[in-house]
């Protein structure tokens, strides 16, 4: 049998609301954060952009945001709507290499993410300066 703790008020009295907090207080606390959490994690996956293609860029050139949505709008013209939801969505992502002392490991990470690309069913065009070109056609 459980233990209690004082006598129980009548439900849904104020002292019942009061007993109510003062012991299960952390529960209460804990179970609304998790269900914000929750309710937050789901609208943004159900709302986040599907895209239809990815470009990938992989150089050492740093792309200005002008650019970067000048490529999407012309890519975009030449593409079909994949997931048919009305929109072209074109996402390009630069991923640039320093080749600086001390940067080694970003470098690297980088070499992985671009690896991990070639794996994606959405990415089609990749894009890479002359040194990245001829590490890979090496390969």
């Amino acid at each position: 049998m459980a233990e209690k703790y004082g006598e129980i008020p009548p439900r849904f009295t104020k002292q019942w609301w009061d007993y109510v907090w003062y012991y299960y207080k952390w529960h209460i606390i804990i179970t609304v954060i998790a269900v914000i959490v929750a309710a937050v994690t789901m609208v943004q996956c159900a709302t986040r952009t599907k895209y239809d293609m990815n470009v990938i860029y992989a150089g050492h050139k740093s792309y200005s945001e002008e650019e970067i949505t000048r490529l999407q709008e012309v890519v975009s013209e030449y593409i079909t709507d994949i997931d048919e939801n009305g929109e072209k969505n074109v996402m390009f992502m630069p991923l640039m290499f320093s080749d600086n002392p001390g940067s080694e490991e970003y470098d690297y990470a980088i070499h992985m993410k671009l690896e991990m690309t070639f794996t994606d069913d959405y990415t089609y065009i990749y894009l890479m300066d002359k040194a990245e070109t001829e590490m890979y056609l090496q390969r």
